[in-house]
């Protein structure tokens, strides 16, 4: 933390009683009340949402990445999610912007540039389309035909009728 007339100071890994008491020393001769009040505030949430396995709302108190975030969310659902489509969702100058994340290089161990979130972020992982397909099949056809058989469609993406 840098402060008028003292400079920096380190402020990491302390209570905010030990950093009061540690401003209200370096600031004595400033002070005409040696009083002096520490506060921790959070900038505000994370949302995280899709295919991962407890969405919700998480709060940070350091700079987080759209993959930590999705990680505080108990990472992705196996087999669900759409990891070249991860959609980050931002407003800035009072307009919704949208940005593409492809984890799946980075989780194959490839370098990337980290994309850094900030407060309010929306963190979207979307289903792969044959997840969505199938699910399609399963709400759509299956309940509406359930005595007839269902259609199933496998990861490989084949369709199958079972009676």
């Amino acid at each position: 933390m840098t402060l008028d007339l003292v400079g920096d100071i380190k402020v990491s890994g302390y209570t905010p009683g030990e950093v009061q008491d540690a401003l209200a020393k370096l600031y004595e001769r400033e002070l005409q009340v040696r009083e002096v009040s520490v506060t921790i505030s959070s900038p505000g949430p994370i949302y995280v949402s899709g295919a991962v396995d407890s969405p919700g709302a998480f709060n940070t108190v350091r700079p987080t990445t759209a993959l930590e975030a999705i990680m505080e969310a108990g990472g992705f659902t196996e087999l669900e999610s759409d990891l070249k489509n991860v959609l980050v969702i931002r407003r800035e100058d009072l307009k919704w912007k949208s940005y593409y994340v492809n984890f799946q290089d980075v989780l194959k161990g490839k370098t990337e540039d980290p994309f850094y979130l900030q407060p309010y972020d929306v963190v979207y992982v979307p289903r792969t389309p044959i997840r969505k397909a199938n699910q399609f099949i399963s709400q759509y056809i299956n309940q509406m035909i359930p005595r007839l058989g269902f259609f199933s469609i496998d990861g490989d993406g084949d369709v199958r009728f079972i009676f």
